[in-house]
């Protein structure tokens, strides 16, 4: 009998909101257990697991220079590492931080500040270390968890969605926000979220993080065109500009 494979679910620098959401799977998540052996989960096993594991999936992202030797040594021991969330794969709401006054920020988070070691920008795990798949999202929609880990288990090569909100919204037949002249980031982000939040009545805000060939300056340009306040579009980049040196410069521009 094949021995299972041995699964790793850790956290850097993060609200945890991935891990809440893999237990808010409930019965689909004990099945998973049944074809995976978890060997560390922090919500669920509070001795951290040092040993070498088949799949390690890391939430959140590095803040202190400490959490980079964190990463490097799960690298060395997983056959295959997952960033889970958007922090993971684009720095996400951390590296909000990077555009405001970093020594206020601090002074507002941490009660002494003075002896933290912080890094420089927040970006993404594939920044320090070789990240061999990215599941988006903040939090992860819990389904494609699902259906990824499903599929490394039966050594099947799993399906990451690489093409913009764009195609699942047309998909569900909404009409586009921006037809509406209002502001909507979905042709700049990643989907694999079924269009979720325009089914329900509101714009992409980019919680995916930004594609890599997505044409910012055209969509900044009908932006304008519609009257749509810089400040209002600087907002919505800056929470997920994150990793993205094009996206950075939008935000900054």
């Amino acid at each position: 009998m094949k021995a299972k494979p041995l699964v790793g679910i850790y956290a850097l620098t993060s609200c945890s909101g991935c891990q809440v959401t893999l237990l808010g799977l409930e019965e689909k998540f004990l099945q998973l257990t049944e074809i995976t052996e978890i060997k560390y989960f922090p919500l669920i096993k509070e001795r951290l697991y040092d040993g070498r594991v088949d799949v390690a999936f890391i939430e959140g992202t590095v803040i202190r220079k400490e959490e980079i030797e964190t990463l490097r040594d799960i690298r060395k021991k997983a056959k295959i590492l997952v960033a889970l969330g958007t922090c993971a794969t684009f720095g996400g709401i951390a590296s909000i931080r990077d555009f405001e006054d970093k020594a206020k920020v601090m002074t507002c988070v941490y009660p002494n500040p003075l002896f933290l070691d912080s890094v420089h920008n927040v970006r993404g795990l594939d920044c320090y270390v070789k990240v061999d798949y990215a599941l988006r999202g903040c939090p992860i929609v819990g389904e494609e968890f699902v259906r990824f880990t499903t599929d490394l288990v039966l050594g099947k090569k799993p399906v990451v969605v690489e093409e913009p909100v764009c195609v699942e919204c047309r998909r569900n037949k909404n009409i586009c926000f921006l037809l509406k002249k209002k502001q909507c980031l979905g042709p700049l982000i990643y989907g694999g979220c079924n269009s979720i939040c325009i089914n329900e009545g509101r714009p992409c805000y980019g919680c995916r993080g930004p594609m890599k060939e997505a044409n910012l300056d055209a969509l900044m340009r009908l932006f304008k065109r519609y009257g749509i306040p810089f400040s209002s579009i600087r907002n919505s980049l800056t929470v997920f500009a994150g990793t993205s040196k094009r996206y950075r410069r939008g935000v900054l521009r």
